[in-house]
């Protein structure tokens, strides 16, 4: 053997221990990354449950609930028909990787695009399936794409009613013998 194969050998080594390192760093960081905005979301949500939890049904005015509310402003809508006798705002928190998946983005506009560009016909195309499966991937990692949806409703400048709904994205496994 040539010194200079033993040496191309020997580089081709530490080229490929340094991409699987390097790769095992990102994935590493990926799943460190989707785990403290979990914890994020989970802590923004639980202080959206407690503000709405403070306020009391046909006491609080209208006025102090907004108020309340207004560090969710980014987060928050009014409904389209909003006066002084009737209102309802609505906030809504998305965890990330839910809210990327449910609107129309990158994965979308390239399917879209290919779909236009070589007069294909189909519903769902490689790049969306490419994102499902990754969405398949993160939630057998441990990943939870939530959504938490909080109502408060108003009559005659009281607050009258409220709400929560929560959405958690799960993995199911097939459990069982009768599983369809």
């Amino acid at each position: 053997m040539s010194n200079c194969f033993v040496g191309r050998v020997g580089s081709l080594r530490k080229v490929i221990v340094a991409l699987s390192l390097s790769l095992c760093a990102v994935l590493l960081l990926t799943l460190l990354a989707s785990q403290v905005e979990q914890q994020l979301f989970r802590r923004r949500a639980a202080l959206l449950l407690s503000q709405l939890q403070s306020l009391e049904l046909r006491k609080t005015s209208w006025q102090d609930a907004k108020t309340q509310f207004q560090v969710w402003d980014a987060n928050r809508q009014f409904s389209e028909q909003c006066d002084s006798q009737r209102c309802s705002l609505t906030i809504t928190l998305s965890e990330f990787v839910l809210a990327h998946v449910t609107r129309r983005n990158l994965f979308w506009k390239l399917d879209d695009y290919f779909r236009w560009r070589l007069k294909l016909s189909y519903d769902q195309g490689p790049f969306v399936r490419t994102e499902l499966w990754l969405l398949r991937l993160y939630m057998r990692v441990g990943g939870h794409p939530a959504k938490v949806t909080a109502t408060v409703g108003m009559r005659d400048g009281i607050v009258w009613n409220q709400g929560i709904s929560v959405w958690i994205e799960t993995y199911a496994l097939k459990v069982g013998p009768n599983w369809k």
